[in-house]
């Protein structure tokens, strides 16, 4: 142990006396955070916006296959050919 020789005997007793009086238990994570221990709210909010995440989700997929489909149908008014991909089979 480090000596601290700048220490009195009063001091060292002072000490001793504070950490035998200290409180054994730490507090709880929850009280130090400010989180709140009730994590049956969290669920629910988590649901709804994972939800709304798979709408947009599938809102987007839809509007990607109605924009494709637009463009076809004006590749083919314009007389356009389109290349097809090759069906190889992938490394």
């Amino acid at each position: 142990m480090t000596a601290f020789p700048q220490f009195s005997n009063t001091d060292i007793d002072n000490i001793l006396a504070y950490t035998a009086a200290a409180p054994a238990t730490p507090p709880t994570p929850a009280a130090v955070t400010g989180v709140d221990a009730n994590p049956s709210n969290d669920g629910a909010s988590n649901t709804l916006i994972l939800g709304a995440l798979a709408l947009l989700f599938a809102l987007l997929a839809g509007a990607l296959v109605l924009v494709n489909k637009t463009l076809r149908r004006f590749a083919d008014e314009k007389g356009v050919e389109l290349n097809q991909a090759s069906k190889r089979t992938p490394i």
